[in-house]
């Protein structure tokens, strides 16, 4: 995907540069629980979906076996371009892509009850530095920031 197909949102991103295509949330607007990752692998950034490479056939299976649907979620990244080598993202890329991509998607959703953060990097975008591998596990509520709130 070239840099002229990617949303204006993107342009001043620091990944922006090094980023590669360009991968929206998907799921209906119906969703009551939202799964949020990391970021695009190669598998996602070429078909443009997330989690449908090896990371989407895990999920698969955990959602399989607590008797959960993907096709009922709402399904995303906080960042929304595959990172050179699949690298953690940065925390100014974090912020950049969680403000102009995650929380828009999250707050189309009238119906949205649950957060679920896959990975270190998704829980530091939605729940801010309290979140750490001790954190993951957990039940923690999450406030919606201020600058999203009319």
């Amino acid at each position: 995907m070239s840099y002229a197909q990617r949303p204006p949102t993107c342009v001043g991103c620091p990944a922006y540069e090094a980023g590669v295509s360009y991968v929206p949330g998907v799921g209906p607007a119906t969703a009551r629980y939202a799964l949020v990752g990391q970021g695009p692998g190669e598998v996602e950034a070429h078909s443009h979906r997330p989690f449908c490479g090896p990371s989407g056939w895990k999920l698969d299976l955990w959602l399989t076996k607590a008797g959960l649907n993907r096709h009922q979620a709402w399904v995303d990244n906080v960042i929304r371009c595959q990172l050179p080598k699949n690298r953690t993202p940065k925390a100014s890329e974090l912020a950049w892509c969680t403000r102009a991509h995650l929380w828009p998607s999250l707050l189309q959703l009238d119906n949205l009850e649950l957060i679920v953060p896959i990975g270190v990097p998704a829980m530091k975008a939605l729940m801010g530095p309290k979140a750490s591998e001790r954190t993951a596990g957990t039940l923690t509520t999450v406030e919606v920031p201020k600058w999203t709130q009319f």
